[in-house]
């Protein structure tokens, strides 16, 4: 998601090893290289508590669903740990209940939002 490079390239000059983004979606380091900016995006860890016996189902269909950026079986009082980023803009709630709480076998879910600390 983030990317750097490290060439001689310059604001409006490409080299044939790196085609040139836009400069709206660059930012000049001190260092003088330049990176991409990242999509502004919210990072939230949901755990998710299965139907007995139904967790690799409920596995399988969110990954199926390709919404996860990292997606773990746990062990305690929930069942699965997903990292997943939602697009700014996007309300949290609804994006979670329409894209993957409607999943068979999930009986109850714990939702995480993140801040940036730095």
């Amino acid at each position: 998601m983030f990317w750097m490079e490290s060439c001689h390239r310059t604001p409006g000059r490409a080299c044939e090893n790196h085609p040139f983004p836009s400069l709206q979606d660059q930012v000049r380091l001190s260092t003088g290289h330049y990176v991409l900016k990242e999509p502004a995006m919210n990072c939230v860890f949901i755990q998710i508590r299965c139907t007995p016996g139904k967790t690799y189902d409920v596995a399988d269909a969110i990954a199926l669903r390709e919404l996860h950026s990292e997606l773990y079986s746990t062990s305690g009082e929930y069942d699965l740990l997903l990292k997943l980023y939602i697009p700014d803009g996007e309300d949290v709630g609804k994006f979670i209940n329409d894209k993957l709480l409607d999943i068979p076998n999930i009986e109850r879910s714990l939702t995480t939002l993140t801040f940036r600390a730095f």
